[in-house]
């Protein structure tokens, strides 16, 4: 007699871990190909530097009192 075994639906292959990450290396390397062909390859930041300066007024010095001194002990 022929006998037919049937996995449990919490059972699967040892190889399912493998695939999925396989499936996430390919999609991620298919992204980022299509991130650089649509750049025309230019990834990189621009070529022109920017001098920025800041305006702001100083801060005031503020004259604060010494703090008191804690007791030794």
């Amino acid at each position: 007699m022929a006998r037919t075994e049937a996995k449990a639906s919490g059972e699967g292959s040892s190889a399912t871990p493998w695939l999925a990450f396989l499936a996430g290396v390919v999609l991620v390397v298919g992204i980022l190909a299509v991130l650089v062909f649509f750049s025309g390859g230019r990834l990189e930041g621009p070529s022109k530097a920017v001098n920025i300066e800041v305006d702001a007024p100083k801060i005031p010095e503020i004259n604060m009192p010494n703090a008191p001194k804690l007791p030794a002990g």
